[in-house]
């Protein structure tokens, strides 16, 4: 006969029944904090150690040296600190369970995928019902850059620079802005950029739409970079905007 101990702040004193334990015949002790629960037991927690916290209404568990919540079925909890394994883990629907989601962590050694949301409102996304693949663009920027006039020799565009290590090609959509007291030009569209591994070079082809002399020419460097040029845009209090936003494919 041997004596069964529970880590609970209370020690036996002669050997216990036999049978099985009938429901409701075993209650955890209750205490509103964990230095209640040690100042009860007489001494330090150990590991094992468990009570139910009234002030959390919840089981707390003694673990690797510090306490633990221990997380039931039907709990609201947020989880930290845990891994799920794929092979093992899905997402079931409420109603039907056969209903599921899977993942598949696969890819390099030491590596890892991060989902990314940037939404500023409830969204939802529908995948179609067949075998595919996920095609993504990469927004690399939403920037903005200052045209100047009368710009005679080709200057960078402010943050419209491709690095061809990590995009092969791109589609930027911009708004050029050109005003004067006494004059205004507009263009809207697109610029198509790819790059060219066997002349290790980039190239532009300029789709933009507006006014039809906007005074502007784009061009780009084989290092990637868009320039422009301008004329000289008659009349006083000079402003001239490049808006774009950048839809990059990853190499």
């Amino acid at each position: 006969m041997r004596l069964l101990d529970f880590s609970d702040g209370y020690d036996s004193a002669s050997a216990p029944d036999s049978g099985n334990v009938a429901p409701g015949a075993l209650t955890l002790p209750s205490y509103a904090s964990d230095a209640a629960y040690v100042t009860a037991k007489g001494s330090a927690a150990a590991a094992g150690d468990v009570y139910y916290n009234t002030a959390d209404t919840a089981v707390k568990a003694y673990i690797a040296g510090a306490w633990r919540y221990v997380v039931d079925r039907n709990s609201t909890e947020t989880l930290q600190n845990k891994k799920f394994e794929d092979s093992s883990t899905v997402i079931a629907d409420a109603s039907d369970p056969t209903k599921q989601i899977a993942f598949d962590a696969g890819g390099t050694t030491s590596t890892k995928t991060t989902i990314r949301a940037q939404q500023t409102g409830n969204r939802t996304l529908d995948t179609p019902d067949e075998n595919g693949y996920l095609a993504h663009f990469h927004a690399k920027s939403d920037s903005g850059a200052t045209i100047a006039n009368n710009q005679g020799s080709p200057s960078d565009v402010t943050g419209l620079l491709l690095d061809k290590t990590s995009y092969k090609s791109a589609i930027v959509l911009c708004e050029i802005r050109r005003k004067t007291t006494t004059n205004e030009a507009i263009t809207v569209g697109l610029l198509h950029l790819y790059y060219r591994a066997l002349s290790d070079d980039w190239e532009l082809i300029d789709e933009l739409g507006g006014d039809p002399d906007d005074g502007v020419t784009l061009t780009v460097t084989a290092a990637g970079q868009v320039q422009y040029i301008s004329d000289s845009m008659s009349g006083s209090s000079y402003t001239g905007t490049m808006k774009f936003r950048v839809l990059a494919i990853p190499a």
